[in-house]
């Protein structure tokens, strides 16, 4: 969420250098590495949801009380 509000901010940044704006205009480099940043977290955020839920599926079928894997 950070991410992606910084990433709406950078969007609409004003540069004062206009070398800087005019480069940027054309590369937009820094909010390709933005949005880069954001992809490999939400990556990273499905990986660990589905290793958390693998894990749940392991402790219950090794009998253990649901209620354990909350805590």
């Amino acid at each position: 969420d950070i991410l992606q509000r910084e990433f709406n901010l950078m969007q609409q940044q004003y540069y004062s250098d206009p070398n800087k704006a005019l480069r940027e205009q054309y590369d937009r480099s820094d909010l390709n590495n933005h949005l880069k940043a954001i992809n490999d977290k939400k990556q990273e955020v499905a990986r660990l949801k589905q290793a958390l839920s693998d894990l749940e599926d392991e402790l219950r079928r090794a009998g253990g009380d649901p209620g354990w894997g909350r805590e």
